[in-house]
């Protein structure tokens, strides 16, 4: 089978590029890649990329796909930027009237008129956590909806040689969210550790770097994502008001303290996780809207409980009892 794959690639946004490189080890379809860089795509995942703002190859690609997978993080959401929901629903769009069927992959935030369109037309609706579920429920009533934890919980690439002693923390915080790099500080005078400035999305290199000179530590620039996850699973502990840089320390087995600060998507996954036992939280001082900071684990049952859910959403959309396409 022939899967199209649409979501936010070429951007160099580590949690989403560890997505896609999910998607092409697990999967057993051929997989083509819309892409804000086709030729760095191509490269780093070792798949077919075309030009995700050339409506001609989207549309050659679209040809040769017998389905569509819409996704892999939050694509239909307002929040960042109405500019997105526009452009993954007229790929949804585009889609219905080449009669190529698609399945939602993700994370849904929005639940206006468009995302409702997308939701009514789609396939299948596979959501990464109960909140995306529960609004895709109430826009789709009839349409078919699973859960299936974030995939960037699968295992990844075999891991670098960085260093054998956890002696540093890792901070991945959002462009404006400083909160994450003074509490940062904080920890790390308290346990006598080097902080590692590590920006998971290239609007994070300015405020990692300003951190980095400010406390003489240390700054990664945004990089390839598998270089990133090494780093952060080779920590002592981590602090991230980021999604997939908390994913990475969790299924590592790493302490970290995650800062929420109204980023609903770190709130819902581990809402998920303490739903299915499969996190110890040490402290916790948070209120979802005003943001805090909750300090956990995985527990001892870790993501090694979430992957087989994972695994059977794949088996799904990939597999042979699952969507046939055209």
């Amino acid at each position: 089978m022939n899967v199209l794959i649409c979501g936010y690639i070429g951007f160099e946004n580590a949690g989403d590029e560890a997505i896609l490189d999910r998607m092409v080890r697990y999967s057993r379809a051929n997989l083509i890649v819309m892409s804000k860089e086709p030729h760095r795509t191509r490269d780093l995942h070792g798949v077919p990329a075309v030009n995700r703002y050339s409506p001609c190859s989207v549309a050659s690609a679209m040809k040769k796909s017998d389905l569509l997978i819409l996704g892999g993080g939050t694509l239909l959401q307002s929040i960042s930027s109405r500019r997105s929901l526009f452009y993954y629903t007229a790929v949804a769009m585009l889609a219905t009237l080449m009669r190529l069927p698609f399945v939602i992959y993700g994370g849904v935030e929005d639940s206006g008129i468009l995302t409702r369109y997308v939701c009514g037309h789609a396939r299948a609706l596979v959501l990464r956590d109960r909140h995306s579920y529960d609004i895709c429920r109430a826009l789709a009533p009839s349409a078919l909806c699973i859960i299936s934890p974030d995939p960037a919980l699968l295992s990844s690439k075999s891991s670098r040689t960085l260093t054998s002693k956890r002696d540093f923390i890792v901070c991945t915080p959002k462009k404006g969210e400083d909160a994450a790099c003074k509490y940062a500080l904080l920890f790390a005078k308290k346990t006598d550790k080097k902080i590692l400035f590590l920006a998971m999305h290239p609007e994070d290199n300015g405020i990692c770097r300003e951190y980095a000179r400010m406390s003489k530590s240390v700054f990664v620039k945004n990089t390839d994502f598998d270089i990133i996850e090494d780093v952060i699973k080779r920590a002592y502990a981590l602090v991230s008001s980021r999604l997939h840089g908390i994913i990475f320390a969790y299924s590592a087995g790493i302490p970290f303290a995650a800062l929420t600060n109204g980023n609903d998507k770190i709130y819902y996954f581990i809402e998920d996780c303490k739903r299915e036992n499969a996190l110890e939280i040490y402290n916790r001082n948070q209120g979802r809207k005003n943001g805090g900071i909750i300090i956990c684990r995985a527990s001892k049952r870790g993501a090694s409980s979430l992957v087989g859910d994972i695994t059977s959403s794949y088996n799904l959309i990939f597999g042979a009892d699952g969507f046939h396409g055209r």
